[in-house]
């Protein structure tokens, strides 16, 4: 199950104050990245992955993600709204929605827009949502795939 989310073509709108979201070189050709944020609550969010890239086209054709760490978190435990089924759709898609980056040049990636609160934290998206474009992202997990975005 997906949803769409917008592209837009301000790189500006993919950074947000006070999160981390810098990139490291991996070789050949790749690097990692890491986008996280602190929650209201206290809580550390976040995704790390590595993006391998083809250095002849200069598209993606690779998305790995790491899993959550001492530091962050990415898929959090069932709690309010958030349940065991939310969790187990994630972990069903999740490799579908990471192979949807492939083909994509970091242009592309780029422009996709992630909206977040003003604590970084990637907002849900309503089920009858307009004008979000053509990125597709894991319904019911949409914060996890926002931090993914993110963090590619």
């Amino acid at each position: 199950m997906f949803k769409k989310l917008g592209a837009v073509f301000a790189l500006s709108a993919l950074f947000i104050t006070g999160c981390s979201c810098e990139p490291t070189v991996v070789e050949p050709e790749g690097y990692e990245g890491v986008y996280s944020y602190s929650s209201a609550y206290g809580n550390t969010y976040g995704a790390k992955v590595k993006v391998e890239i083809d250095k002849d086209t200069k598209k993606v054709t690779k998305v790995h993600l790491y899993d959550d760490t001492d530091e962050m978190t990415n898929l959090s435990g069932a709690l309010g709204t958030w349940t065991e089924e939310d969790r187990a759709n994630w972990n069903d898609n999740k490799v579908e929605f990471l192979k949807s980056f492939e083909g994509l040049t970091l242009e592309e990636i780029m422009s996709i827009e992630v909206p977040t609160n003003e604590d970084g934290e990637p907002n849900g998206l309503e089920e009858d949502a307009t004008g979000y474009g053509t990125f597709d992202v894991v319904a019911g997990a949409t914060q996890s795939s926002g931090r993914v975005i993110k963090a590619v």
